[in-house]
């Protein structure tokens, strides 16, 4: 949750347009309507800009939360695979132990 964090902390209506703006010209969509985006940009009242901002946050938010679970759930079953390995692989040693023990 570090860059929703770090957005919350933009307060200036000047900082929020240039991350705005600098939001808007990384993303990987076409020119025109890139231009569009910038330019509705420079129209945006008070509200709307607080608005638009905080959305852009409530988004970023959502991605790093959805983000972290996933990586969460990644581990979770890293852990469990090497876990049941774990058990089969005692559970190999153990019937070797038997058939050692059922040979003597």
């Amino acid at each position: 949750m570090f860059l929703s964090n770090l957005l919350r902390k933009i307060r200036e209506k000047q900082e929020r347009k240039i991350v705005l703006r600098e939001l808007i010209e990384g993303l990987k969509i076409d020119e025109t309507q890139r231009f569009l985006y910038l330019e509705s940009l420079e129209l945006l009242d008070e509200e709307g800009l607080s608005v638009f901002y905080q959305r852009l946050v409530s988004f970023v938010d959502d991605t790093e939360g959805k983000r972290i679970v996933a990586d969460g759930e990644k581990r979770i079953g890293f852990v469990k695979t090497i876990r049941e390995a774990e058990k089969k692989e005692r559970s190999k040693e153990a019937d070797n132990a038997n058939f050692l023990f059922d040979s003597v």
